[in-house]
């Protein structure tokens, strides 16, 4: 039997669209979260090995000048620590939509560290429906809540045009 993921930005919402567009910010700023809530529909075991990681678009029209030369940029600015892609995994108690999650736990891509060959694993943290047994685990009728957000780096000329990246969740599953 097929495993289905869906990814929304409400508890047990709609799909996400294939891009999702995090807005527009100016250097030295960060854009919006974009709350990202994982299921799945597996009815006898939980999804295991969950993991995610950067990778260059792979989407059909993208909108920056070339996506390999983008994603090593987005990837350097968080070598650099001066920005790049931010998820953050650890609801805090009390969360209500529209808040931001602590950036304490921010985790910023870079490379060794979120690419495809250094995954970040699923906090167990991030579980916010069923009961949490484990990182990289998303239980039985359970769901997983994450926080995206970028932060351009202030060395970026202003209007320097648009970045992008895809979003890699691996997992494990067996129905």
């Amino acid at each position: 039997m097929t495993v289905n993921i869906t990814f929304s930005n409400v508890s047990g919402g709609d799909s996400l669209a294939d891009t999702v567009d995090l807005g527009t910010t100016t250097p030295g700023n960060p854009t919006d979260i974009q709350d990202v809530f994982i299921r799945h529909d597996a009815i006898v075991n939980p999804i295991t090995d969950c993991a995610l990681y950067l990778y260059r678009y792979v989407g059909s029209s993208y909108l920056g000048d070339n996506e390999d030369d983008n994603f090593s940029e987005i990837m350097a600015w968080g070598d650099a620590a001066t920005g790049g892609c931010v998820v953050n995994q650890v609801i805090p108690p009390g969360w209500v939509y529209g808040d931001q999650f602590a950036i304490v736990n921010d985790q910023i891509f870079k490379n060794g560290y979120g690419d495809i060959n250094t995954q970040l694993i699923l906090d167990e943290d991030s579980i916010c429906i069923g009961t949490p047994v484990g990182d990289g685990i998303v239980p039985v009728s359970g769901e997983a809540h994450i926080q995206f957000r970028f932060k351009v780096p202030a060395s970026v000329p202003a209007g320097a045009g648009a970045r992008g990246v895809t979003t890699v969740f691996s997992y494990s599953a067996t129905s």
